[in-house]
C-alpha cells in the first residue's frame, strides 16, 4: 500500500472535535423538545419528538402558501395519525402575535399541536428562511425529509417510517 493512502493516526485527535461538531449539527438540535407557547391554552409548552414520525411545519397566518396547505395537513393527520404520525405546527413570531394565531386556529381549526414561536428560537434552531417549511423527523429526531410542501417524496418518507415501526406493509 502506498503511504499516501495510509491513515496517519497522529492526526486523528485533532480531527475529532470537527467530526463531532459535524455529526451533532444535523440531528442533535432536532432531538431536543420543541418549545413555544401553546396557542390553545396560552401556556408555555414543550413537545417531545417521539414516535415513528414527527412532522414539524413552520407557517404564518399572513402567508398564502401556508394557508393553502392546511387542508392537506389535516388529511395527513387523519390518514396517518392512528399509525404514529405526529403533526406539530409552529407559527412563527414574525409579523404576527399569539392572539392572531389563535384567531386563525379558531377560524380554520388547525390540525395537530400548535406552538407559537414567540422569540424565534425554533426558527433559529433550524435556520428557517422561507415559509412554509416542513421537516419530517424520525423517532431519534433526525431529519428524514425537508421541503416547502407535502408532496409524493414526503408521503413516501412518512409511509416508510410508519412501515419500519409497524413491520408491516401499508
Amino acid at each position: 500500500m502506498e503511504d499516501r493512502h495510509r491513515l496517519d493516526l497522529r492526526r486523528l485527535p485533532a480531527a475529532l472535535p470537527v467530526l463531532a461538531a459535524i455529526l451533532a449539527f444535523g440531528g442533535a438540535a432536532a432531538a431536543e423538545p420543541l418549545r413555544g407557547i401553546d396557542v390553545r391554552t396560552g401556556a408555555p409548552a414543550e413537545v417531545s419528538v417521539e414516535g415513528p414520525v414527527t412532522h414539524v411545519v413552520f407557517l404564518a397566518g399572513w402567508c398564502p402558501p401556508c394557508l393553502a396547505q392546511i387542508d392537506e395537513l389535516r388529511k395527513w393527520e387523519t390518514r396517518y395519525g392512528a399509525d404514529g404520525y405526529r403533526l406539530v405546527i409552529v407559527a412563527v413570531g414574525r409579523r404576527q402575535t399569539a392572539e392572531r394565531v389563535g384567531k386563525l386556529d379558531r377560524d380554520r381549526e388547525l390540525p395537530g399541536r400548535l406552538l407559537f414561536d414567540s422569540d424565534g428560537s425554533l426558527e433559529s434552531r433550524w435556520s428557517i428562511a422561507d415559509l412554509p417549511h416542513h421537516r419530517l423527523l424520525d423517532a431519534n429526531g433526525n431529519d428524514v425529509w425537508i421541503g416547502d410542501e407535502p408532496n409524493a417524496e414526503a408521503t413516501a418518507a412518512v409511509e416508510r417510517l410508519l412501515q419500519l415501526t409497524s413491520g408491516e406493509g401499508r
